[in-house]
């Protein structure tokens, strides 16, 4: 597949390149103090090189970019574990607002989204739902004010900061997203780190009052929008399963070449040159299924296309990155295993990517739902 980056692309690829190769070190993550200040200056470069808000809308505060940008940035994520909020907020929540066109509610700055100074979340998975969005347990109630909701939220990434929360409610004419101040009485937000240090919340609602204006969309739009955030999620976690998958095997590669075991390099043995050349063609497929979702999302980002691309773009990289990232751990020997080297900090990113978001039979059946949805 023939894909050329732009001029504009390309100087969003270099400069991000090089400001997270001078300012992130994941290694640093072990220390608390050290990783958060290490964060709090990397969000404060990209904002101001206005790389948070590279592919989204000028409304937002972007620079009105779109899915190639989404790539390039995640891809980059991917390659050196950066660990920002850029997924839960820019990504997930930014699909969303990007598709809301009446007023904001009160406090509420949109624009402030694509600059990095609002904090949010999209609260929308629930235990018993599983990866289904689209039915929540949660409910909202039409009240004199505005709207009651009442239920819970478990896996909401970097939920504990957030200072606004869009929330999935049901309703009894359908499903309703409701932008909810984090302060708002009767709500409670637990955070937790996952296994591979990222935040989570569990958000618990009783009895939380919003105003009538709190509620984006509109009545028929809602699950359409909220499934569109859920595949530009799918779609920056392929991207970022790429940049890891990337990074792990041009480590690993390295590593063969100066390792030696009996007197000779790993590199020269043919077993191992075999499993790097299996790899190496499996990487390949996931690009290319990767730029392909792309190409889809720019023709149509709503279309039964796109959403099946980007399902077989996140099947193959649940698939293909743990596989990879597995293998490079593997080949480094005893020493893969070792916390201080590293490598198995791309295995631990990409399974909790598609534990969140949706395993690899999951994704299978989202493809094959939305590919009989062509067919229809």
């Amino acid at each position: 597949m023939s894909f050329l980056l732009n001029e504009e692309q390309q100087m969003i690829e270099d400069a991000l390149g090089r400001v997270l190769r001078q300012l992130w070190q994941h290694t640093t993550l072990a220390d608390p103090a050290a990783a958060q200040a290490m964060q709090r200056t990397l969000w404060q470069q990209l904002a101001e090189l206005g790389l948070l808000g590279a592919f989204l809308p000028e409304r937002l505060g972007g620079s009105d970019g779109g899915p190639v940008e989404t790539m390039i940035v995640a891809r980059a994520f991917g390659q050196h574990l950066v660990r920002l909020p850029v997924l839960a907020q820019q990504v997930m929540c930014g699909a969303i607002l990007a598709h809301h066109s009446d007023q904001w509610p009160s406090g509420f700055d949109a624009q402030s989204l694509g600059s990095g100074g609002l904090r949010m979340a999209l609260a929308a998975h629930e235990r018993e739902r599983r990866y289904d969005v689209d039915r929540p347990a949660t409910q909202a109630r039409p009240t004199d004010a505005g709207y009651r909701l009442d239920g819970s939220k478990h896996f909401v990434c970097d939920g504990a900061d957030a200072e606004w929360l869009i929330v999935s409610a049901r309703l009894d004419d359908g499903l309703g997203l409701f932008l909810v101040p984090a302060g708002t009485a009767g709500l409670q937000i637990e955070g937790y780190p996952s296994v591979e240090g990222s935040a989570l919340a569990t958000v618990h609602l009783r009895d939380v009052q919003v105003t009538a204006a709190a509620r984006l969309c509109g009545q028929a739009d809602a699950g359409r929008i909220l499934g569109q955030a859920i595949t530009q999620a799918a779609f920056w976690a392929a991207a970022e399963t790429l940049g890891g998958c990337e990074a792990a095997m041009q480590q690993t590669l390295a590593y063969l070449q100066v390792r030696e075991q009996f007197g000779r390099r790993l590199a020269s043995f043919q077993a191992l040159q075999h499993r790097a050349s299996d790899l190496h063609a499996d990487l390949e497929m996931l690009r290319s299924q990767v730029l392909g979702a792309s190409l889809s999302l720019i023709a149509d980002p709503m279309g039964a296309s796109a959403r099946a691309d980007v399902a077989a773009a996140a099947c193959l990289a649940a698939d293909t990155g743990d596989r990879i990232c597995r293998e490079a751990i593997q080949m480094h020997g005893a020493i893969g295993m070792t916390r201080d080297l590293g490598i198995g900090r791309y295995l631990m990113r990409v399974n909790f990517l598609w534990r969140l978001l949706g395993d690899p039979h999951w994704q299978q059946q989202r493809l094959l739902n939305h590919g009989l949805e062509m067919l229809s």
